[in-house]
């Protein structure tokens, strides 16, 4: 069984993880812990209650879609910051990594993989989950977005929820975000949640997820993630409307905030439907 407490060293030193969190770890076999890695984390899981384990393990793990993408982010800081984003292979960034040669006196390259996720439920019902992996720490920590649109695809109000799992040296605290709280827009086509990236940390995890119902053969779900370049206030961060003309096709910001983010392109998954 793998049993995962907060503070017990003997099972950080089993998964190579300490986690530090106000949610109940899950009690899982390693059956349920390989089915629930197929489309979590070591982190997400490990901050998992026995509620939400189940949840997800009821889902079809097996028959899971997902799309995945990594992009290399320069920040430059003269006086003000701008950010470059650039598409780029996962070779490209775990050799970076390895290297850690990502750090000057007035820019830093870091990497990030985005990934959405659909697994079945049962008929046209799917739990869509997005994934945002901070593969080297940024150099702005402010309110950062990651949102959902839906086309073709309703979403059941009351699922919308998220999470930053954050820390360093594989130490791990967790942020949850509620369905219609502060931090959340939401509207009759998706679902955004602001996430104020945490000062003291240099590891990020971010997750939005959502149960949808498929309404026609060309449903689709597409997500985005929009990384702040400068500080930027929560009201700021929810200057926003989902829309196909925003950033990667989720995130249209007002004007007057658009430039304060990275404009990086999203990440869409086409769902199954049956009439």
């Amino acid at each position: 069984m793998y049993s995962l407490r907060k503070s017990v060293a003997a099972f950080a030193l089993m998964l190579l993880l300490f986690v530090t969190t106000s949610a109940k770890a899950a009690t899982l076999t390693d059956e349920e812990y390989s089915r629930l890695k197929i489309i979590f984390s070591d982190a997400r899981i490990a901050t998992m209650s026995d509620e939400d384990a189940q949840r997800y393990l009821s889902y079809d793990l097996e028959n899971t879609n997902s799309i995945s993408k990594y992009y290399r982010v320069t920040e430059t800081a003269n006086g003000t910051t701008s950010v470059e984003v650039t598409k780029t292979e996962a070779e490209e960034a775990s050799q970076a990594i390895n290297n850690n040669i990502t750090r000057g006196a007035s820019h830093r390259t870091t990497y990030k993989n985005i990934q959405i996720v659909a697994s079945p439920i049962s008929g046209n019902h799917y739990f869509m989950k997005f994934h945002v992996n901070w593969l080297l720490t940024p150099r702005v920590k402010s309110y950062d977005v990651n949102a959902m649109r839906v086309d073709d695809v309703t979403i059941q109000e009351g699922s919308q929820k998220g999470m930053q799992i954050y820390g360093s040296n594989n130490n791990y605290s967790e942020i949850s975000y509620s369905y219609n709280g502060t931090n959340m827009v939401n509207q009759s086509n998706g679902f955004g949640i602001s996430m104020n990236l945490v000062d003291a940390a240099t590891e990020f995890q971010l997750d939005i997820e959502a149960i949808v119902v498929s309404t026609s053969k060309w449903a689709t779900v597409y997500a985005s993630y929009q990384h702040a370049a400068t500080n930027v206030t929560l009201a700021q961060s929810k200057a926003y409307n989902i829309s196909h003309n925003g950033y990667g096709e989720v995130i249209n910001f007002a004007t007057a905030v658009e430039n304060y983010y990275d404009g990086m392109q999203g990440v869409s998954i086409a769902l199954g439907y049956t009439g």
